[in-house]
């Protein structure tokens, strides 16, 4: 099963009236916040990709657990109760951060149809679809409901979003 994230060019609140006056319902909401911190000499401008990486920490939050992986020589993981001190932690071990992606993810459903509605602070509104399947119908839907989407590029990925917008900086 192949996953298509797609730019939906509506802001979130726009979305979910339209889709809650067409009857969809919210099946479930969950928040995904991910910091990722790396050397302090890293040059971010030498990541294109997430697999560029090396000697990294992601510090998350996902609703339910609070949790740093530390990826060295190892890869370290453990559960954590706060995320701003986790990250002070690290920034005194020689960490500095890279990307703080802080996302809302609103799954609908209505029949046969199933989604994810993803609203990434600061950086806009996709779509995405677990099957390819579904893919077409759920676009037709979108259309008929005139939610505006960029599908164009089917394969979008918010690390490599987030990580262009802070290389331009």
């Amino acid at each position: 099963m192949k996953q298509i994230n797609v730019k939906v060019l509506d802001n979130i609140d726009t979305i979910r009236q339209k889709l809650n006056k067409n009857k969809f319902i919210v099946r479930n909401y969950l928040y995904d916040i991910k910091i990722y911190l790396v050397k302090k000499d890293f040059d971010i401008l030498k990541v294109n990709s997430i697999y560029d990486l090396k000697n990294y920490a992601i510090v998350e939050d996902n609703n339910t657990d609070k949790s740093v992986i530390i990826y060295e020589n190892k890869t370290l993981s453990s559960k954590i109760s706060n995320l701003n001190v986790m990250v002070d932690i690290l920034k005194e071990l020689g960490y500095k951060e890279l990307l703080y992606i802080n996302k809302d993810i609103y799954k609908f459903e209505k029949g046969e149809l199933s989604f994810e509605v993803y609203d990434v602070l600061n950086h806009g509104v996709f779509l995405s679809i677990n099957s390819s399947e579904n893919a077409d119908k759920i676009f037709d839907k979108f259309n008929e409901l005139n939610i505006p989407i960029d599908n164009s590029n089917t394969d979008i990925d918010i690390f490599n979003i987030v990580l262009k917008k802070a290389k331009e900086k």
